[in-house]
């Protein structure tokens, strides 16, 4: 698995990275946010298991960055605390989070 990261320039000198998880094995994409959504820092648990940091442009929201967490071999993860969801939902809950957020 590998984390590619596709920078881009909001603003002048604000830089959002919008990351893209890939099972290298078929070249599949696992989890690839819109591109409002930028990397902080990325963790690898295990060889499949990898915690993402991840930030949304603009910064208007609570909390300030939201942990997603992946299990590559199992196609699944979580934002937080939250119970797993197949990785193909984690953008649509991650945009959720981030309302949520917005609103406190």
């Amino acid at each position: 698995y590998q984390i590619h990261v596709h920078p881009w320039e909001a603003r002048m000198s604000h830089w959002v990275e919008t990351p893209q998880l890939i099972d290298t094995r078929d070249n599949q994409t696992l989890f690839h946010p819109g591109d409002t959504w930028s990397l902080d820092g990325a963790v690898w648990e295990s060889e499949s298991l990898v915690t993402l940091r991840m930030r949304r442009y603009p910064g208007d929201h609570q909390p300030t960055f939201f942990e997603v967490h992946i299990d590559c071999d199992n196609r699944t993860g979580n934002i937080g605390r939250a119970p797993p969801a197949s990785v193909n939902r984690l953008e649509g809950l991650l945009e959720s989070a981030y309302l949520i957020g917005k609103s406190l």
